[in-house]
């Protein structure tokens, strides 16, 4: 009885929030049409004969967002404003170019090789994995894997019914009354049926502590052993931890670098572009046994970062 009042209580909860729509347009391009849209914004802060505060101007037209790119595997990342330019603008607008103008840099090299990288071997994946593991991979249960099939259909169904009917002012109004019950509601039910909504967070923090700083200093020692490969997988461990942390994936082996992507697409899909850089590193040396890329620890310390800062 108390399991079902929570599974209730966190429907309703993934309703509520999932109605709470903003009602700025939002528009589709593949990754082709993105990069030419960060060329052209670009293009704009570049030009010396515009005023810097034109120019910033000229550049959120170019951009157009929020907007949705599609990847050549299928898979979609909503770009938002301030997930792309950030709060460059602090009163100085010539400064405001510079700082907008270098995010966009990094937003277009990021998308760059996004499109150009090459997706793993599942084969070589999945020896990989057995590998690491002395050939005992805990495969998801079948409980699991409908309850992951569910939530995912679940999700699609709330994005093209409930998420395109609230749009209106009183209705954004409802459906913020609507969460503030729902997640009181929810938090009611878990306490007294001492149900963990994150089971993360009852860890102990000094030992959170240890295990982070232990990662960064394998990643500075092998740094300093010129391995990269090694720096990349202990950085991914890094990553992983700080997204726990906030709550957007769970700490434990069997996550994949896929299931990390699914999870902050869902759950903090600002930081799309940066974690499918970070993770796309980090299974070209694991998985598919590459050696480390010029950038790969940069692009995963820059993951972290951003993941800290959301």
């Amino acid at each position: 009885m108390r399991r079902s009042a929570v599974a209730v209580a966190l429907i309703s909860s993934v309703l509520a929030v999932s109605a709470v729509r903003p009602a700025t347009a939002q528009t589709t391009v593949d990754v082709d049409g993105y990069l030419a849209r960060l060329e052209q914004a670009q293009t704009a802060l570049r030009d010396p004969s515009v005023d810097p505060a034109e120019a910033l101007g000229a550049a959120r037209a170019a951009l157009s967002l929020p907007v949705q790119v599609t990847w050549p595997d299928g898979s979609s990342v909503v770009v938002t404003d301030g997930a792309l330019l950030g709060t460059a603008d602090d009163g100085d607008d010539a400064a405001a170019v510079s700082a907008t103008e270098a995010r966009l840099e990094a937003a277009f090299a990021a998308a760059s090789s996004a499109k150009t990288a090459t997706a793993p071997d599942p084969a070589r994946i999945a020896s990989a994995i057995s590998s690491a593991y002395g050939g005992e991979v805990e495969a998801p249960s079948w409980t699991e894997r409908i309850l992951s099939r569910i939530t995912q259909a679940f999700g699609w169904l709330l994005e093209h019914t409930l998420g395109a009917l609230v749009g209106t002012t009183a209705g954004t109004a409802i459906a913020w009354l609507f969460v503030i019950a729902a997640v009181a509601a929810f938090l009611w039910f878990g306490r007294r049926s001492r149900f963990g909504i994150v089971p993360e967070a009852r860890t102990d923090v000094a030992a959170s502590e240890v295990a982070i700083v232990d990662w960064r200093r394998a990643a500075d020692e092998a740094l300093a052993r010129g391995d990269q490969n090694e720096a990349v997988m202990a950085l991914y461990h890094v990553l992983v931890h700080t997204l726990a942390s906030r709550g957007v994936v769970r700490e434990a082996p069997s996550l994949t670098a896929g299931e990390c992507r699914w999870a902050v697409r869902r759950e903090r899909p600002g930081l799309a572009v940066p974690i499918e850089r970070a993770t796309a590193a980090f299974e070209r040396v694991a998985y598919g046994k590459q050696d480390a890329a010029a950038g790969d620890v940069d692009a995963l310390r820059a993951a972290e970062q951003e993941a800290k800062r959301a």
